[in-house]
């Protein structure tokens, strides 16, 4: 098994990526860890980055006489949908990585933020965590409303 993790992922940072390992090799497992460099702002986002891991699997795969791939699959492209209007460029970027991720999420916005949240146990979670994290980023109190729910334009309820 290989692990990789960013030096710089604030998610899983490199002491708790660490532990995580030597928790898994305790119990008899065997895999390689490798603490990639940092990658962008937030390295939790080094999967998002095949260039930067790529190398990496490609010699793991190697090492391990497994065959990769002749060519990378094509890059995953977001679904057609137009950002909420008002959005800021940070906020239209914020929307198109929401796009492209996975079930149970939803996008929030207001006059000044927005906030989104993915990977909830159900859509109703994803519609509350994405108005608390637009709340915490509004500089200034105002109301937050979900605007898309797994990729879904939704009409906002007062």
């Amino acid at each position: 098994m290989l692990w990789i993790y960013a030096e710089n992922d604030k998610f899983f940072r490199p002491e708790l990526a660490q532990k995580f390992d030597a928790a898994f090799r305790s119990q008899g497992g065997n895999d390689e860890f490798v603490l990639a460099p940092p990658n962008g702002d937030d390295g939790h986002h080094l999967f998002s980055h095949p260039s930067a891991w790529s190398d990496t699997v490609d010699a793991f795969l190697t090492a391990h006489n497994l065959n990769p791939l002749p060519q990378p699959l094509p890059e995953i492209q977001p679904p057609n949908i137009p950002p909420p209007p008002g959005l800021s460029a940070d906020g239209q970027q914020a929307f198109q990585r929401y796009l492209l991720l996975g079930p149970h999420k939803a996008f929030a916005t207001s006059p000044h933020s927005f906030g989104f949240a993915t990977a909830q146990m159900t859509t109703d979670d994803a519609r509350h965590k994405a108005i608390e994290n637009c709340s915490h980023n509004a500089q200034i109190k105002e109301d937050c409303v979900v605007v898309s729910v797994d990729n879904t334009e939704t009409h906002p309820v007062n």
